[in-house]
């Protein structure tokens, strides 16, 4: 009776079992195989993220298309619907004299190591003197949702000071995407035309540089207000005041915690291959309508264990930006507490683009 309970061997011959730890092994070395294989750029990964997932495409074609840029802005969606990039060209063309060119390569949900990859995409085939990323909220997901379209091990450099978790995930995303990412290089995807639904989309990107104005009106949950495309005069805003100075600086507050470890090393990763390439990185606050209330310091969230910025940080209080109005009445500027609208992101773009220039000229003289 004790045989009829006995469990059968998985493997009827060593042969079978050295042919199941080979398949293994392969599986394991998919994204190495590729990266030997399948030789393929930047610009390629990012055209080949599906077309639903937005700016990414256009990332892919600003990159493919090289050349010199002045300021590269990074960040979720918050970056991509407040950085008006005609407004900055204009301004910072003005402030200048000459032309200037503005990318957003902002795109849905926050991502430090997504960051870092569209920062190492860009540099490795555009000419940056300024990255400006977003000093966001977020940061609750690890790695990025996306990752598994973009991150390329061992193409993308994990920074040193990552922890093993931190590896191991990341290394895990670039394992379940690399089947797609075979699939992809080996029929072209990235340059083959996108469905009819994604196309206008695709096209508005291309056409504002990867910035998203956003015509809706102010909503808590409830009901959305009707757009209006409102304007009001620029409040006369010092640029001194608009850098941060230390962890004393009252003018700023923090206001999401502390960046987690892996946060801040690819943080700290994207300022190296900034600086290694000769241009600034530098991050901006966040300009967000906390509760839908406006706020009289600016936001900056510390890194891990209150590590000092080696970068500058600037932005502007919401309610210096706003000043004289009514919580209520700004939300005109605003579709919900935490993006800024089309109108909302002419202000805020009008509004920072003096630090963008002090930035932009101490990169010229450095």
């Amino acid at each position: 009776m004790a045989d009829a309970y006995r469990v059968s061997s998985p493997f009827e011959a060593r042969s079978h079992l050295v042919v199941f730890l080979v398949g293994i092994v392969l599986a394991l070395s998919l994204p190495f195989i590729n990266a030997w294989l399948l030789p393929v750029n930047f610009a390629d990964v990012f055209r080949s993220v599906p077309p639903r997932y937005a700016n990414y495409r256009f990332m892919g074609n600003a990159i493919a298309g090289g050349g010199n840029v002045d300021v590269l802005v990074v960040g979720a969606s918050d970056a991509e619907t407040a950085f008006d990039t005609k407004v900055l060209t204009e301004e910072l063309s003005t402030k200048l004299g000459r032309p200037v060119r503005v990318l957003n390569f902002g795109a849905n949900w926050y991502g430090a190591e997504a960051y870092f990859a569209r920062v190492q995409g860009a540099l490795s085939n555009l000419k940056v003197k300024v990255v400006v990323v977003l000093d966001s909220f977020g940061g609750t997901s690890y790695p990025h949702e996306l990752a598994a379209y973009w991150w390329l091990y061992p193409k993308a450099v994990m920074p040193a000071s990552l922890t093993l978790r931190g590896k191991a995930a990341l290394y895990a995303a670039t394992l379940l995407g690399a089947p797609r990412r075979s699939w992809a290089d080996l029929h072209g995807v990235a340059s083959l035309s996108i469905a009819p639904e994604w196309q206008p989309g695709a096209t508005e990107r291309d056409q504002a540089l990867g910035f998203y104005g956003v015509r809706l009106g102010w909503s808590d949950g409830g009901p959305r207000a009707e757009y209006a495309d409102v304007t009001r005069p620029l409040p006369e805003i010092p640029l001194s005041t608009l850098f941060y100075r230390s962890a004393e600086d009252d003018r700023f507050v923090n206001f999401y915690g502390e960046y987690t470890a892996d946060q801040t090393a690819f943080l700290k990763q994207i300022d190296n291959i900034v600086t290694a390439q000769g241009g600034i990185f530098a991050m901006v606050s966040t300009p967000v309508a906390v509760n839908g209330k406006l706020s009289d310091r600016a936001f900056v969230r510390p890194l891990w264990h209150g590590e000092p910025r080696s970068w500058p940080q600037f932005g502007i209080a919401t309610g210096r930006l706003f000043e004289g109005m009514s919580d209520e009445a700004a939300h005109a500027f605003y579709f919900n507490e935490y993006h800024l609208n089309a109108a909302g992101a002419k202000l805020y773009s009008r509004a920072i683009a003096p630090a963008l220039a002090k930035l932009l000229t101490d990169a010229e003289q450095n």
